[in-house]
């Protein structure tokens, strides 16, 4: 053997046991690290699945409770917005003359506040003949259907006939639901009077 080879094969002896060396001092450090965490780093390694098992169970937890307060908290809030409704009115006279206005005063009465909701009216005359009107002068044609923009109005029926008249008033709402009214008006001639 050369001295060049010998002096290679020292060299290499002294890199293999210098990586040795590290490797044991790392192993060492490892150790010496898992130690002061408190125990072997096999206890470590149990200590790990330990945590492990406890964050499951933390976040099981969690997501119960969540659940069950989601589930129990019913606290009445309505979002469909589909409130009951009805149309109150004051009296109205009973004894009408052709040609002569019977005024209906009307309220819209809601049970609930939805702000999107809409009301609308139609009306038919199954008996006499008269006009429909608002306190604007709109007449309203029977059968077809008229928003209402308020809560509170008036409507004008005016007597076409000497019979006896009956108006029938459907009120809906934006769900379809329908709040019917009818008045009856005894015809009665001037002479009667």
């Amino acid at each position: 053997m050369n001295r060049r080879q010998t002096e290679s094969k020292v060299c290499s002896q002294n890199l293999c046991r210098g990586a040795n060396r590290r490797t044991q001092q790392e192993q060492r450090e490892f150790t010496h690290y898992a130690l002061q965490e408190g125990g072997s780093p096999k206890g470590n390694l149990e200590k790990n699945k330990r945590h492990a098992v406890k964050k499951f169970f933390l976040y099981t937890l969690c997501t119960l409770a969540v659940a069950l307060t989601a589930v129990a908290c019913n606290d009445g809030l309505d979002i469909s917005g589909d409130y009951g409704f009805s149309v109150e009115h004051l009296p109205v006279q009973k004894r009408i003359v052709r040609g002569e206005t019977a005024e209906i005063r009307l309220q819209l009465v809601r049970e609930g506040r939805w702000d999107d909701a809409k009301y609308q009216m139609r009306w038919f005359q199954p008996d006499g003949k008269g006009r429909l009107s608002d306190e604007l002068g709109q007449v309203f044609a029977p059968n077809d259907l008229y928003d209402l923009e308020r809560e509170t109005f008036r409507f004008y029926y005016t007597s076409l006939s000497d019979d006896q008249q009956k108006i029938d008033l459907y009120f809906i709402d934006s769900h379809g639901k329908v709040f019917p009214l009818s008045f009856t008006f005894n015809s009665e001639t001037k002479e009667e009077e």
